[in-house]
């Protein structure tokens, strides 16, 4: 018998008994995303993107998130971020919470480079039912319904999730793995 080949069915069957979770991560940059209306409207910029079905969504993290007011009557604690998954979970973050009414219209930022949230820490992690999450960029008092109140002049926001695979998927990997051993022996 192949030794590696038996590490690796070995490995595999022992991540199938014990749920192992493997991480995973995204990176979007967010220059140029406008910020619309309340949640949930149609105009507000929306980014999909697949996690793995029973995923956990841990936390996130931005660099360099610079807001831009546009002139108007927008705060920039009103420019606001929510992360969802098929819209049964829904956490929000505001990159410039001190930015109050002496700011309307400015330019706000950058928020701390590097910054992020463990969302389990907090207690506001959740789990992808489907495998899919978004990240709705709106307005947490919308100013003016319809129009652009203010504007992402650049940034980037990591999100990070757990991912457990079936067991079963796992269970087959490692029979895979025995099937090819039992192929090169004969």
């Amino acid at each position: 018998m192949n030794r590696k080949n038996s590490v690796f069915v070995a490995s595999a069957a022992f991540a199938a008994t014990t749920g192992m979770a493997f991480a995973g991560s995204a990176t979007f940059d967010i220059a140029g995303v406008m910020s619309y209306d309340s949640p949930g409207e149609a105009l507000n910029h929306m980014i999909n993107f697949d996690v793995g079905a029973g995923s956990e969504v841990t936390g996130v993290a931005w660099d360099n998130v610079v807001g831009d007011g546009l002139g108007g009557p927008s705060w920039g604690n009103e420019m606001t971020m929510g992360m969802q998954d098929e819209g049964t979970s829904y956490v929000s973050l505001s990159f410039f919470p001190a930015e109050g009414s002496a700011t309307a219209g400015g330019i706000w930022g950058p928020a701390a480079g590097g910054s992020s949230t463990n969302l389990t820490d907090n207690g506001i992690a959740f789990t992808s039912v489907n495998g899919n999450a978004s990240l709705e960029f709106y307005e947490a008092y919308d100013d003016a319904t319809g129009v652009v109140d203010a504007q992402y002049v650049s940034g980037t926001i990591t999100v990070y999730w757990t991912e457990v695979p079936a067991p079963g998927a796992l269970a087959l990997l490692g029979l895979a793995g025995l099937a090819g051993t039992r192929r090169r022996r004969a």
